[in-house]
């Protein structure tokens, strides 16, 4: 059997270390990416057996998502499981976020999982045959939407009655 592929953003760190080092045990090819430098993590990862690969980038990049799938399948064939661990998070409240700061959280966790599902899923096989994209985990963080929508409704002008 081939060796299957695993391919994590926000890899650099926390969960996506985690979970990289979790598929890294099971025996996957890893492809860990993410915009922070991975050199520390990968070799971290290498240096107890694993066979694993950092690509930095980021996800929210057309550009790089692409020239990340062509790599996939130049050296790997495809991906068996992508994590979509990359997401940022904005808590303040929205009279003091910029449009251009609210963009850049929408792009990193709702249009780079898009854009990695798209030009991986690409190179999936025909209908009818095994795909081996066998496994997505969208794992885009939420938490600081719900929290900002959510959990902490108290606007600017509230704060400054209190």
């Amino acid at each position: 059997m081939s060796v299957r592929v695993a391919i994590v953003t926000g890899a650099a760190q926390g969960v996506g270390f985690e979970t990289s080092q979790l598929f890294a045990t099971l025996g996957y090819q890893v492809v860990m990416t993410d915009v922070q430098p991975l050199d520390g993590p990968v070799a971290c990862l290498q240096a107890g057996g694993g066979k694993v690969e950092g690509v930095v980038g980021d996800v929210a990049s057309e550009a790089f998502v692409e020239a990340l799938a062509a790599r996939v399948a130049r050296t790997h064939g495809a991906a068996d499981v992508l994590v979509n661990n990359a997401g940022i998070s904005m808590i303040q409240p929205a009279e003091d976020t910029t449009a251009e700061q609210w963009q850049r959280v929408m792009n990193v966790n709702l249009l780079g999982p898009f854009l990695l599902c798209r030009h991986l899923g690409r190179q999936a096989p025909p209908a009818g045959q095994t795909s081996p994209f066998g496994l997505l985990l969208p794992m885009v963080v939420i938490f600081g939407i719900f929290y900002f929508l959510l959990i902490r409704p108290q606007t600017k002008r509230q704060r400054e009655h209190e």
